[in-house]
């Protein structure tokens, strides 16, 4: 959209050189940049505002997903592996009926632990 009112603009420009003020004004419509400018201006910045609200609702939908955290200190749990160790749980099930299963239980602990 800004393109297209940059575009304009400076055909407003290059046709008003070569052919004069009134001549474009009777060609284009438009009265002067500032006409043209005006909207694209109005139109670009409610699209910022948009976007940041849309940012600002992300933000606290993701804040209100529950997660897990320790009683003592209310904060997320701390997985690191010892060494040795590859997993911190192993889940396990019958190939041909719990593969599912599993992975939306996986799914879940990883939406609920954050990371």
């Amino acid at each position: 959209f800004c393109f297209v009112g940059a575009t304009y603009v400076r055909l407003y420009h290059e046709v008003e050189r070569e052919v004069g003020e009134e001549i474009v004004q009777g060609i284009m419509g438009f009265s002067s940049t500032t006409v043209i400018a005006t909207p694209v201006v109005v139109v670009t910045l409610a699209m910022l505002l948009v976007m940041l609200v849309i940012v600002i609702d992300v933000i606290r939908r993701e804040e209100r997903q529950p997660s897990i955290r320790l009683v003592d200190t209310r904060t997320h749990p701390d997985l690191t592996l010892e060494k040795g160790q590859k997993w911190h749980l192993f889940l396990s099930h019958i190939w041909s009926t719990g593969q599912d299963a599993n992975a939306t239980i996986k799914r879940q602990l990883q939406r609920l632990l954050l990371g």
